[in-house]
């Protein structure tokens, strides 16, 4: 057995038996006991299929070998480049808490998967024996459920006519957006449950996006044509209609590349999907399952290549050139660009147009450019995941710790972070040596708000703080302050409201509004679900009928509520 075998074998050994021991409250533990034999497992992997598969000798770093297999032109091997990038940021720079824990080895689990069948394919090999271990969980009825699908996939596949017209193509395929990828494990293989909706800038409510199932590897970086067939199981002791996916493509947007043309100054363009030169790239995209990067990224001769067969009028490629010019020269904008490659929305592209003339990309971006895995683009909540796969996480491993704390308010709902929430990043002088390092790099003008500071056991963005501390500041000058719209809540208004035009059966609500703004600028309206906040507010608008009014709620659903109760007019504005 040779070493790159042993290896192998070894690190496939200690991932199964690690496996065997996951339970509901460990994951993370074995996670972390796993995260190096992945490693190990890929590299490895990697230099024996380079060595034996390519006749590589001259291979010293072990550890670059899944990065060399990346630049091979072949579909079935390109995955273990972009596993290898996760892996990196993943071993090197943090560990995970549970919930991180999950998603990442849900993540991974697509990949392994692909190791065992590839190791199988060229060598014969068998690894990994206990990954249905590393599966994500489902309980007894789901996999029920799981197994009849794959039963309707198995015997419907529908293959697309080698010739068809424009007409054509257009009933048979559709663009969409993927919204989720969920990997399931049935019948001894993988499978997708696949969330998507309309490919349009029109933001989309969660009923409006349609499931489907497939065998195929989908990718969710662009914009993608769709084909789907209707079909029914039983499941759940009742017959259930599911969504078959059986043919796919990537189908960018030609106004996302229109767009993102202007970023770069090239002008107007007109690109339609119907001409040679979009049909042929998209081929290559879908075929290879290459994303914009890896062909911007390309060396000198594989990009001729590519450019050789994608045609020689080109627009895209045109594009594309100007990209890679651009990231060559390090000028400040290669991070967005970048970005922007990997995952393209139309939505998110507009947003990044500036007033520059050079390259006319928003200053409200630069925060990303400078620190991309801390900052996110304008309009726009950046992926961690997309970012390992697009720029390299080397010199921005404390930018990880920002990141997380930067993001409290929004997913965990407070802005002071302690450190045992924190140890994922190691211990409290790790921890302080991550935020000078992070904080070293900020310039001077964007000092002190844009530094993370600690204060006791506690991190915290002091911009979030001192913005905390001039609303409470504002609070108090206006608490104590007689509202101009306080004689709208008089007695006798009230009254006259209560019988005129909405009956008021509610005492206690009568006299909150009776008081309303009398003695404050501010009222807070606060209570469990079903007290009546909706219907008070509605009150309170009520009295107010001919003024503005601008109504601010935390979510989508609680903004929803109020535009049903409240009489609505042109002084309304509804935001989230």
């Amino acid at each position: 057995m040779s070493n790159a075998d042993c290896e192998i074998k070894n690190a496939s050994d200690a991932i199964d038996t690690e496996s065997q021991k996951i339970t509901p409250n460990n994951l993370c533990e074995i996670y972390r006991n796993i995260l190096g034999c992945l490693r190990n497992l890929n590299d490895w992997c990697a230099y024996k299929i380079l060595t034996e598969r390519y006749d590589e000798k001259d291979i010293k770093n072990i550890a670059k070998a899944a990065e060399k297999l990346s630049h091979k032109n072949d579909r079935d091997i390109q995955f273990m480049g972009v596993f290898n990038k996760y892996l990196q940021a993943s071993i090197s720079h943090f560990t995970p808490d549970k919930d991180g824990a999950e998603r990442l080895m849900s993540k991974y689990f697509v990949s392994l998967v692909k190791l065992k069948k590839l190791m199988k394919k060229i060598f014969g090999m068998d690894i990994l024996m206990q990954i249905k271990n590393l599966s994500p969980k489902v309980d007894e009825q789901t996999q029920n459920y799981y197994d009849e699908v794959v039963k309707v996939i198995l015997r419907h596949k529908t293959s697309i006519p080698q010739s068809m017209s424009v007409q054509d193509e257009k009933n048979w395929f559709d663009n969409y957006y993927i919204c989720k990828i969920t990997p399931f494990f049935a019948n001894n293989s993988l499978y997708y449950e696949i969330v998507f909706e309309q490919a349009t800038d029109k933001s989309h409510e969660k009923f409006r996006r349609i499931t489907a199932f497939t065998e195929q590897d989908i990718m969710d970086n662009y914009c993608v044509a769709l084909h789907f067939e209707p079909k029914s199981i039983s499941a759940f002791e009742t017959k259930i209609s599911v969504n078959i996916i059986t043919q796919w493509r990537v189908s960018i947007r030609p106004c996302e590349l229109v767009n993102f043309a202007k970023l770069l100054n090239i002008g107007e363009m007109n690109i339609e999907r119907k001409e040679s030169e979009y049909h042929k790239l998209m081929r290559e995209l879908t075929t290879n399952h290459w994303t914009l990067v890896d062909v911007v990224d390309m060396n000198e001769s594989e990009y001729g290549s590519l450019k050789k067969r994608v045609g020689i009028t080109p627009k895209i490629m045109r594009i594309l050139d100007e990209c890679r010019y651009q990231i060559a020269l390090n000028n400040g904008y290669e991070n967005r660009l970048r970005y922007l490659l990997c995952r393209m929305r139309n939505v998110v592209i507009k947003d990044q147009r500036g007033d520059g003339v050079s390259l006319p990309i928003c200053k409200e971006s630069y925060g990303f450019e400078t620190k991309p895995y801390a900052y996110h683009l304008r309009g726009h909540y950046t992926n961690l995941y997309d970012l390992y796969e697009c720029i390299n996480i080397k010199g921005h491993e404390c930018e990880l710790l920002a990141r997380s704390v930067m993001n409290a308010p929004t997913q965990q709902g407070y802005i002071f972070v302690a450190l045992e929430e924190l140890k994922r990043f190691g211990d409290r002088e790790s921890i302080e040596r991550q935020i000078k390092e992070y904080n070293d790099k900020i310039v001077n003008k964007h000092k002190p708000d844009a530094e993370i500071a600690m204060m006791g056991d506690k991190v915290y963005y002091k911009k979030y703080a001192s913005e905390v501390v001039k609303i409470l500041e504002n609070i108090q000058q206006k608490i104590g302050c007689r509202h101009p719209l306080a004689d709208e809540y008089s007695n006798e208004r009230v009254e006259d409201y209560k019988f005129a035009v909405e009956y008021i059966d509610d005492c206690g609500k009568e006299k909150i509004l009776k008081s309303t703004f009398a003695q404050s600028q501010i009222e807070f309206v606060y209570g469990a679900a079903g007290t009546g906040k909706s219907t008070l507010i509605k009150y309170i608008a009520g009295l107010a009928r001919d003024k503005k009014k601008i109504f601010i709620a935390n979510t989508n659903a609680a903004k929803q509520n109020l535009q049903r109760k409240i009489i609505n007019d042109d002084n309304d504005i509804f935001v989230r």
